[in-house]
């Protein structure tokens, strides 16, 4: 019944990251000009500050992840290569996220 229970969290915490994640990429205040002009002219900086922007909503639900793992660690063993998988799941659907976002509304 834990694992159970455990297992509907994790998941319900990867699908709340997911969206977390992707509605961050989607964040912007300015005009479609602005937009482009940023896109255009300052790419690396807009890449790495909207990169930034997806990482922390991603990290968050990590820490709300490792949470989880530590509450049920008597129950549920959590090996570390999982930790490892789910950090670099994070960075690489930020980037993903990020670039799609870029070129979508580019």
């Amino acid at each position: 019944m834990k694992t159970l229970f455990f297992a509907l969290l994790k998941g319900y915490i990867a699908i709340s990251s997911f969206f977390a994640m992707y509605f961050a990429s989607l964040f912007w205040i300015g005009s479609k000009e602005e937009w482009e002009y940023q896109v255009g002219n300052h790419f690396w900086s807009f890449f790495g500050g909207r990169f930034f922007l997806v990482v922390i909503a991603g990290l968050i639900f990590f820490l709300l992840s490792l949470l989880l793992n530590w509450l049920f660690r008597k129950s549920v063993p959590y090996k570390k290569k999982y930790m490892f998988f789910e950090f670099f799941a994070v960075i690489i659907i930020s980037i993903l996220l990020v670039l799609k976002t870029i070129y979508w509304n580019g």
